[in-house]
Formats: structure tokens, sequence, C-alpha cells
């Protein structure tokens, strides 16, 4: 199962996140600015402080900020991404094998 998510997850990790998807840009901008305030020491940034021109944005807590976590881990390898669509494809290609690993268990 793992071996199967991993191929699937091929154009992820090779291509970065999709960038004619419907949010994926909102969601790279929101990843990218969620893992610079995560490394400047804020634990879990609630308020993207950049987003909006400068207005922000909230993280909604509906939505689980493991893939921002992840994300942001990937973000330091791939520093000169300035859109984030690396890291976010990484963590959305390890999504898509975990979530096959977690439905065979």
């Amino acid at each position: 199962m793992l071996t199967a998510g991993l191929m699937l997850a091929l154009p992820l990790f090779f291509c970065g996140f999709p960038k004619l998807s419907q949010d994926g840009a909102i969601h790279a901008a929101a990843s990218s600015r969620f893992a610079s305030q995560l490394w400047n020491g804020e634990a879990y940034p609630r308020w993207i402080q950049d987003m909006n021109g400068g207005l922000g944005s909230v993280i909604r807590f509906y939505y689980l900020p493991f893939a921002y976590y992840a994300a942001a881990v990937f973000r330091r390898l791939f520093a000169n991404d300035e859109a984030g669509w690396r890291p976010l494809g990484l963590s959305a290609g390890l999504a898509l094998a975990g979530s096959g690993v977690a439905v065979y268990f």
C-alpha cells in the first residue's frame, strides 16, 4: 500500500503542488507564511500576518494544521522556493501515501 501511494504521489514529489488547482495558490501562500511564522518562534500560528495584502488571514480550526507543519519542515529543504509549491507538494504526497496505509489498517 505504501509503495502504491508513493508511486501515485510521484508527480507531487517532482513537480510540487498543482498550480492549476482551484485553491492551490491560497494553500501555497498560507503554508509558506505559516512556515515563516513557525520558524520565527510562534508554536501554532493561527493568524497569518502577511496574507491578503498585509491585512492577515486566519488558519481555520476545522483544518488540522498537520499539513502545514509538515510543509514547514520541507520548507527548510526548499528555501529557494518562494511560492511554497514544492514543500506543499511533498506534504500532500506523504498525506496521500499515509492515507492509503491508514485505510489498509
